[in-house]
């Protein structure tokens, strides 16, 4: 499903590939991971109701015995590149981590930098939104008049921000530059989130060699 946000594609796709599908060695390889990240470990003793993020050097996803998990967010970010942007260029996957937000956790709003689009797969969430807030927090109506206008309801046009509830299975895509969060984690069971940002590969050109650059 492709919701047009303010004019920005946001992608939504409900797959079956819940938390309970991971391997036994899938799950040791996240588990054993979260354990040793240093980053993690501070945000545990020192900034509680935070969301952890699992960064490992930002290439979680090309650790052996993740390939699966891995070709799924692939498949995923090649579809919104060929069919909601409709790029020739080829994409490049540039990082990967994971987070993990006990009860009571949110994750601040946050934009990613050198990032044409983003994705984030939810195996396991049973509580919270993806928040997603208009470029500059203006809507579609405010982006050349900054207008006062009252709503009888809002929707993705007018609002400024944009709840998108996620549950198990939920793979989300957005540009980079969008602002997002997540709201707070209020379920008893943690909500594990895994991310990738993508980038574009190939030349790109406009009219001659003199804007042309190759990536």
């Amino acid at each position: 499903m492709i919701t047009q946000l303010w004019g920005v594609p946001v992608y939504k796709q409900s797959t079956n590939q819940t938390l309970s599908t991971f391997s036994d060695k899938e799950l040791d390889i996240l588990k054993t991971t979260r354990e040793e990240d240093e980053n993690a470990k501070d945000t545990r003793q020192n900034h509680p109701t935070h969301t952890e993020v699992i960064k490992t050097n930002g290439n979680i996803l090309t650790k052996p015995g993740l390939e699966r998990v891995n070709s799924l967010i692939e498949t995923h970010a090649e579809k919104y590149a060929r069919e909601v942007i409709c790029m020739k260029q080829d994409i490049k996957q540039t990082s990967s981590w994971f987070t993990v937000a006990n009860k009571g956790d949110w994750h601040r709003p946050h934009i990613h930098r050198h990032t044409l689009f983003s994705i984030c797969y939810y195996p396991k969430a049973y509580s919270g939104n993806l928040i997603l807030t208009a470029p500059h927090s203006k809507n579609s109506f405010q982006q050349d008049y900054f207008l006062g206008l009252e709503y009888t309801e809002y929707n993705a046009y007018n609002c400024q921000t944009w709840s998108i509830p996620i549950t198990s299975g939920d793979i989300v895509i957005f540009p980079g530059s969008v602002m997002h969060g997540a709201s707070e984690n209020e379920s008893e069971k943690e909500r594990w989130m895994i991310g990738a940002n993508y980038w574009v590969s190939g030349t790109l050109s406009f009219i001659d060699e003199l804007d042309t650059i190759t990536i």
